[in-house]
């Protein structure tokens, strides 16, 4: 089954915004449902628009907190096409325009991730006939 992949924002999406950028505070249930994604096969990219000590930060905060990913503003490598610069996604986790709920995120994942073992099961069977 072809992974989902999930491009996650980190500011105001995993960790609550702050005036200094630190972070320091997780929005609720962000790491255990990226982490819970993560294990069942989800490719997270962390698509950030920071940069430099500022992309530093997030990425020691992300190990030091054991958030697992697989990229941070990279596509997904074995892409069958050439994107522009914008990172290619089944899902787009931001904060731009709704409240992040987590909780209601990982029931979408769960959906989408059950929805394509069932594709995969069509087309299993297709063939066998």
């Amino acid at each position: 089954m072809q992974q989902l992949i999930l491009a996650i924002d980190f500011d105001g999406t995993i960790v609550k915004k702050e005036d200094d950028y630190v972070a320091k505070a997780f929005i609720s249930n962000a790491k255990e449902v990226i982490n819970w994604a993560h294990s069942k096969k989800c490719y997270v990219i962390i698509w950030t628009c920071r940069t430099g000590k500022l992309l530093d930060q997030a990425v020691s905060f992300l190990k030091e907190n054991g958030i697992k990913y697989d990229a941070i503003n990279e596509n997904y490598p074995d892409l069958s096409f050439e994107t522009s610069r914008k990172i290619y996604a089944d899902f787009y986790i931001d904060d731009l325009s709704f409240e992040i709920d987590w909780l209601q995120i990982k029931q979408k994942i769960a959906n989408k991730l059950i929805e394509k073992l069932a594709n995969e099961l069509v087309k299993l069977k297709e063939t066998q006939k």
